[in-house]
């Protein structure tokens, strides 16, 4: 139900992050530099959920990465190395520059 939304969020993330690799985990999108394990995976199920999840692959690190600085309640910090951005109730429109920032830091921060 949310199709048009998550297109335009793949949309942001392959602007913001030109050289990320797309594939497919948890059956929804995923975002990841070549060679590493994936840092961003839209959340999509069950419906009408929709989030960004910000994460470090299946293992845990051994230091946690640096948090990008983002406007107060745009992530959910689950723990050290996982976070969640969730659109309900909010369009993507309006912190579309916000996310671009927060989508380049993390990624950033994982090479």
């Amino acid at each position: 139900p949310r199709q048009p939304e998550a297109a335009a969020l793949c949309a942001l993330i392959t602007a913001t992050c030109p050289g990320l690799h797309a594939g497919i985990k948890w059956n929804a999108p995923s975002y990841g530099w070549p060679g590493q394990d994936d840092g961003l995976t839209l959340r999509l199920h069950p419906a009408p959920a929709f989030q960004l999840v910000l994460h470090r692959g299946a293992k845990p690190l051994a230091s946690p990465p640096a948090r990008p600085d983002v406007p107060k309640g745009l992530v959910v910090w689950k723990d050290a190395q996982r976070g969640v951005v969730d659109f309900a109730g909010r369009p993507l429109s309006e912190i579309e520059a916000e996310l671009g920032d927060l989508i380049r830091g993390w990624m950033v921060s994982t090479l």
